[in-house]
């Protein structure tokens, strides 16, 4: 394997881990909070249904977790192809879907575990392709 390839695995991995705890941590702070007010009609309930939220730990943790995500995001699309990360980034439905089930406690049907085995099939084969040094591609006609 080569350095690169294995620079890309792992701030893949922290790009995961980063998604999958911030989504979580952001669904358990709303649970905390609940239901939000309805778009429509005065908006003074749904500021404060916001501050409430922003205020939050859980959230606070959700926003600085994906966050962290996207600063690494950008360094990996920095020398990575997009057609292997953002399909390897989709190892976040696997790991959500795992802290759904044991840590917030949702009821995951079996459907729903096929469907994830699925994604990991295809994050699998996307991987086998190896890491293409987007520096040693010819010039983007974004450029």
């Amino acid at each position: 394997m080569s350095p690169l390839f294995v620079k890309t695995i792992v701030l893949t991995l922290v790009a995961v881990m980063g998604t999958t705890f911030g989504e979580t941590f952001l669904s358990i702070g709303m649970r905390k909070i609940g239901e939000a007010p309805p778009l429509a009609g005065d908006w003074r309930p749904l500021f404060a249904f916001y501050v409430k939220a922003f205020m939050s730990p859980w959230v606070i943790g959700g926003i600085f977790c994906l966050a962290l995500y996207f600063f690494v995001f950008l360094q990996l699309v920095s020398w990575a192809d997009l057609s292997l990360v953002l399909p390897m980034t989709a190892l976040t439905f696997v790991l959500a879907t795992i802290l759904a089930k044991f840590w917030i406690g949702e009821h995951v049907s079996l459907m729903r575990w096929v469907g994830t085995f699925i994604i990991v099939l295809g994050v699998v084969i996307v991987a086998t392709t190896g890491v293409h040094d987007v520096n040693s591609v010819p010039e983007s006609k974004f450029q």
